[in-house]
């Protein structure tokens, strides 16, 4: 769903070719990907609308409501549901030097990051390839 995650050609093209490495080479990975582009804005022209929609104002007013950003339809569903973290620390046992170190860890917390949610939604952008 490159359109959807807002991912540039280029960077399609790379993850094709990262999952398909041992049967196409990188220069038919980036054909391949400029064919997904092309039938992505041929087959669902109102798409890029819909998605500036969705960053602009939907995914907005989900997260500032407390809820998470929530993205459906017959063929994805993506949810954008950031949890604040918290600072953690544990003491562990360095048996080399023979001393006790102290580790910070982020743990989730319940509590909802509206401000992550709500940029995570505004900062994708849409690339479009038509002429």
């Amino acid at each position: 769903m490159p359109i959807i995650y807002g991912k540039s050609l280029m960077t399609t093209a790379n993850y094709i070719k990262e999952k398909l490495s041992q049967y196409i080479t990188r220069k038919e990975s980036y054909t391949l990907a400029k064919v997904c582009f092309e039938f992505w804005n041929k087959e669902y022209r109102g798409l890029v609308c819909l998605i500036r929609l969705i960053k602009s104002r939907i995914g907005w007013l989900a997260s500032a409501g407390g809820r998470p950003v929530i993205y459906q339809s017959d063929y994805f569903t993506t949810v954008q549901d950031y949890m604040k973290m918290d600072p953690v620390n544990i003491w562990v046992y360095d048996r080399i030097h023979k001393k006790r170190r102290k580790v910070t860890l982020r743990v989730s917390s319940n509590e909802r990051d509206k401000q992550k949610s709500a940029i995570s939604t505004e900062t994708k952008t849409v690339k479009k390839m038509t002429p």
